[in-house]
């Protein structure tokens, strides 16, 4: 497949949560579905294609930074076994899916772990050097809105549309990176294929 094609794929990709959201409703009054399954398997596919994407830039930085995109692959590769087991079978209880699911929230708590080695790797350079860390603070700034506010209508709609924009500038800042332009599409192209 095509570099820009998977580029593009990961920005298109980013608003599926908030969609998910809007539908299936949120914390505990979300209603597990099939089609949530698939929301959801969109949205971390294009989020782990972007991981995969700046693992890429950062292939030749030291051991440590590259540790931590291994982890973050991982942990998003865990947690979109989850969304598949969900298209499977929504809302399972099985003891397996909720482990898995557990990947979900790791996921993001560690986006934020993520997002501050790339920040201070310095590796990738203007606004695009930030977004990681915008994406990272998404469940902080989630919990927190929820602990202060509660589970309400008007929370749910905030996090949807602050994961929209966030993974929509995390598929942008890396479709546009000039790394991604010269140096690493060979790359990338071999490690999604």
């Amino acid at each position: 497949m095509n570099n820009k094609i998977i580029r593009l794929i990961s920005i298109l990709s980013a608003p599926f949560l908030a969609i998910d959201l809007a539908i299936h409703g949120g914390f505990d009054n979300y209603n597990p579905t099939s089609g949530g399954g698939l929301l959801n398997f969109i949205y971390m596919t294009g989020w782990l294609l972007n991981v995969i994407a700046l693992f890429k830039i950062h292939s030749k930085a030291k051991p440590g930074v590259r540790i931590v995109f291994l982890v973050q692959i991982a942990f998003l590769c865990l947690a979109d076994t989850s969304n598949v087991w969900s298209m499977i079978e929504p809302g399972s209880h099985n003891n397996l899916y909720t482990a898995l699911d557990l990947f979900w929230p790791i996921s993001n708590a560690f986006m934020l772990v993520t997002g501050l080695t790339i920040l201070l790797s310095k590796k990738v350079t203007g606004w695009q050097r930030y977004v990681p860390l915008l994406v990272g603070l998404w469940l902080p700034t989630g919990l927190a809105l929820e602990l202060s506010l509660g589970q309400i209508p008007m929370v749910v709609s905030f996090i949807g549309i602050y994961s929209a924009v966030a993974w929509s500038f995390l598929g942008l800042s890396v479709y546009t990176s000039p790394l991604m332009e010269y140096g690493e599409q060979a790359a990338f192209s071999r490690a999604v294929a």
